[in-house]
């Protein structure tokens, strides 16, 4: 035997051999070789196929191309199998349906290098899933293949039975240009829908592409193309653009006579996809331009299953910009959903506001729209509750200068001040910039109103240790003699460990909290009970307060103790008590000087 049919047996002895990542060494010379692989014919019973595809399994993408061209190179052509009835047996996973199914970067290389050896076009070999040559021709953008088995009378619209795809899905979904052509041109169907009920026109992402498919599917040569058609979930050509940002696609397809106001299956519109993004842009300014020069009307306020608007969802998530686009253009500042949310209840239903609510009052005022401020939802809730229960400091500022009622009462008979005393963590400035802007507005607050369970605004400071917010309300004429002290259920319920903080300052700032509230009330001459005494001992029990190491609960470690004892001395019950001092006493001794100093 010759050294260079040699060579292609050493080939196929070295491929055999080769099932790990170590055995390799013997197949890197082949790779590498000045030498080419030749008469590869004599070597049929080999499995030519079986050796490459396994070098598919196991070799780099770089290296199984080198093989792959060094097989090619010698003019290998693989046979055509037969059954027992002379018919060729089409049922067959070769290393082309590997190569497709493959993540290697140069896939689509290794492919038309295979094509050289699968080179009988008259047969459509088929895998387990329906995957075909012709479609892995398509999806690979193998031009000149594509042509050659639709010569011979491939079917253009054979699909992949696993998935649905048609030839023409995969051309342009991997943005094959001319084999999109070649597909439309023998009769590929542009309307076809795969298993996820996607058209050509759903899975385009290039728009050059895209203006191919509609120029050829306007042609009466060909069938037309249904621009408008939903997906599984409703979702047109269009509504996916606008999802992904994609304004190329969207303006394609606007300028070809997509509907502008087409639905999913939530009803939402274009408009409404846009306003859910995350990203906050022009987009809703440039599709109504577009719209505009199209001459559509778009209806601005629309309504999804939920009753929401465009506006609704915009402000929802923030988008001050698009907002101020869609009230340019007519969206109503006061349009009401279901539940009864007006356009600022979502506005102030967020905890931090980075100019959002200027942004909507600047414009309505630009557009000398009138904003009402006062408008209740379902349960009675105005934007300002909404804005108070939040934290939305600047929301409730911009609300209450304009004009907002600092004694709106909703269903629960919670009022603004109730729902800036139910805050745990809120500081004095909220409640003082409150009656800052009231007095400015020449109003009056009604301090000690009533919710429907007989609850007023100071009562609700003290059960959520807002000392600051019990002085302020105490400094304004809060009635002390009808106060009750908080129940135990209620006494600090709210009160929540800020993330990221130490489990020894956290308990350390409820009991300088707590104390903190008693101070307050018996500073204006409240005198606590020993019912109320104990409750804030209680309170302090739940909380490990009373214990001699900061490692109660699961979130402690041991090595704080000391800085929980020292925090506990600097924790003053009474000017000569302090609650490290109680934590060395018996138990009967420690409630009883815990009740007295309370009480005294």
């Amino acid at each position: 035997m010759s050294t260079m049919s040699s060579s292609a047996g050493d080939f196929f002895e070295a491929m055999q051999s080769t099932k790990t990542r170590e055995d390799m060494s013997l197949l890197e010379r082949f790779v590498n070789s000045p030498v080419p692989l030749t008469n590869i014919q004599d070597h049929e019973e080999q499995n030519v196929d079986g050796t490459l595809s396994d070098c598919i399994r196991y070799l780099s993408g770089e290296e199984v191309e080198a093989m792959i061209k060094s097989v090619a190179r010698t003019g290998y052509k693989d046979e055509l199998k037969i059954d027992e009835d002379g018919k060729p047996l089409l049922r067959r996973t070769t290393s082309i349906h590997l190569a497709a199914k493959s993540k290697f970067p140069n896939r689509y290389n290794i492919i038309g290098e295979l094509f050289k050896i699968f080179d009988k076009f008259d047969v459509n070999y088929t895998d387990e899933s329906g995957l075909t040559h012709f479609h892995v021709a398509c999806s690979a953008g193998c031009d000149e293949v594509v042509t050659k088995f639709l010569e011979l009378g491939q079917d253009p619209n054979l699909l992949v039975r696993k998935t649905g795809d048609s030839p023409l899905h995969l051309a342009v979904k991997n943005e094959h240009e001319m084999v999109a052509l070649m597909l439309l041109k023998h009769g590929a169907d542009p309307n076809l829908v795969n298993g996820s009920s996607h058209t050509p026109l759903h899975v385009i992402g290039n728009d050059d592409l895209l203006k191919l498919v509609l120029k050829i599917g306007s042609d009466d040569k060909h069938r037309k193309v249904q621009i408008d058609a939903r997906d599984k979930f409703g979702y047109t050509p269009l509504n996916l653009a606008v999802r992904y940002s994609r304004r190329d696609l969207a303006e394609t397809l606007l300028r070809h006579g997509a509907n502008a106001n087409s639905v999913n299956v939530d009803d939402s519109t274009p408009l409404h996809i846009i306003a859910l993004r995350k990203k906050d842009d022009d987009l809703a300014e440039e599709f109504l331009r577009i719209c505009d020069d199209v001459k559509q009307t778009v209806q601005v306020d629309a309504r999804n299953t939920r009753g929401a608007t465009p506006l609704h969802i915009a402000l929802r998530y923030g988008n001050k910009i698009t907002a101020a686009a869609l009230l340019r253009r007519g969206a109503d500042p006061n349009v009401t959903c279901p539940e009864g949310w007006t356009p600022l209840h979502f506005i102030a239903s967020h905890p931090v506001d980075d100019g959002l609510v200027e942004s909507f009052f600047k414009t309505n005022e630009d557009l000398q729209q009138k904003v009402k401020v006062d408008v209740a939802n379902d349960l009675g809730s105005t934007p300002l509750h909404f804005a108070l229960r939040h934290g939305n400091k600047i929301a409730a500022e911009a609300l209450l200068r304009r004009g907002a009622n600092p004694n709106a009462v909703n269903a629960n008979g919670w009022r603004p001040l109730h729902f800036i005393a139910m805050q745990h963590n809120v500081d004095d400035d909220m409640v003082k910039k409150f009656f800052e802007i009231v007095d400015e507005q020449q109003q009056q607050v009604l301090i000690d109103a009533q919710d429907k369970w007989g609850q007023t605004a100071l009562r609700d400071a003290v059960a959520s240790l807002s000392s600051g917010v019990v002085d302020v309300l105490l400094n304004r004429g809060a009635d002390l003699s009808k106060f009750v002290f908080p129940t135990e259920i209620s006494f600090g319920k709210t009160f929540k460990r800020s993330h990221g903080e130490q489990c020894y300052d956290f308990k350390c700032r409820l009991g300088f909290q707590a104390l903190a509230v008693v101070r307050s009330l018996k500073s204006r001459g409240y005198q606590l009970s020993s019912r109320d005494a104990l409750t804030v001992m209680k309170f302090f029990i739940k909380h490990g307060l009373f214990e001699e190491s900061a490692n109660t609960d699961e979130y402690c470690d041991y090595d704080e103790t000391r800085l929980f004892n020292d925090k506990q001395k600097e924790l003053m019950i009474s000017p000569n008590l302090s609650l490290y001092n109680l934590t060395q006493l018996g138990i009967a001794e420690m409630a009883k000087r815990f009740t007295d100093a309370l009480c005294a």
